[in-house]
């Protein structure tokens, strides 16, 4: 939920004050904000577009700029952006790795946000190693915590996530939200 008083909170006690039309200033200097996104995408387009409104709303100067995917790439990894809405869909049952998460990851690319937590790094290294699903549980869940706190992503909307399969499959069949559809993969049975 948003809470506009809050954010008058928070913005007033930094020391920023409206200007005659509603937005955020301090020093002279609007509180300005640019979101990229892939212009080909329109979920992100949809998404881009409610978040403006939601900001602008909020008082902040909010630019939304859908720009082509080769542009958007080159500005994250220069890095060169403020905000970018990317809708990344794990392929894997693997909810949080080291390859997106781990300061490891920024020199081969898959660190795409550039995060550095090292806290973090112990669960996600359990995480990507443990086979005990219980222990992989706990430390996805503080690793979760811990960059959470660090706020190294907003996530806005999740993708759509559907698992389609035949009525010949038995077994406990389910696209579970963590793990994804295929966790207990070894428990299914086919059917005549």
């Amino acid at each position: 939920d948003r809470d506009l008083d809050r954010v008058d909170e928070l913005m007033s006690e930094a020391g920023w004050e409206t200007d005659a039309e509603g937005y955020w200033t301090k020093g002279g200097e609007r509180a300005s904000i640019t979101l990229l996104a892939d212009a080909e995408n329109s979920t992100d387009g949809i998404v881009g577009e409610v978040v403006q409104s939601q900001a602008t709303e909020a008082g902040f100067d909010f630019t939304f700029d859908p720009v082509d995917e080769d542009s958007l790439y080159d500005a994250v990894f220069a890095p060169d952006y403020q905000m970018f809405l990317l809708t990344y869909i794990a392929v894997d049952n693997k909810p949080i790795t080291c390859d997106v998460m781990c300061a490891a990851g920024i020199e081969t690319g898959q660190n795409f946000t550039f995060t550095d937590v090292p806290e973090a790094e112990p669960y996600l290294a359990t995480l990507e190693s443990s086979l005990d699903q219980g222990e992989r549980a706990d430390a996805g869940a503080e690793a979760q915590r811990v960059l959470a706190d660090a706020a190294v992503s907003l996530p806005l909307d999740s993708p759509p996530n559907v698992l389609l399969w035949d009525g010949r499959l038995s077994g406990p069949i389910g696209d579970h939200p963590v793990f994804g559809p295929f966790v207990n993969l070894h428990e299914w049975s086919i059917g005549s």
